[in-house]
């Protein structure tokens, strides 16, 4: 029987739980990132939107070369984007 595959959702909490570790919680660090890019474009960004963003970032390069099933990590990079979203939100 083959055995249960982890779901990237699993794998991205311990990513982020070490990132957290090593940087420190995202919403910190997220809320640099947001004022970098307010005075790069001109315009108001949220600490949220840069989760969002980067989420995107990594849906067009899935979408964009075509990976096969096997390669994960940009699924696992999506899936860890939408935990640090959640860690951002449960901090507001």
């Amino acid at each position: 029987m083959p055995r249960p595959k982890t779901l990237p959702s699993d794998r991205a909490s311990g990513i982020v739980q070490e990132r957290k570790g090593q940087y420190g919680h995202p919403s910190d660090v997220y809320e640099r990132v947001a004022g970098m890019w307010a005075a790069l474009f001109g315009w108001d960004v949220q600490v949220a939107d840069v989760s969002l963003a980067l989420s995107c970032v990594k849906m067009a390069r899935e979408k964009n070369a075509d990976y096969m099933q096997e390669d994960e990590v940009n699924v696992d990079d999506m899936a860890g984007y939408a935990n640090v979203l959640a860690l951002i939100k449960e901090r507001m």
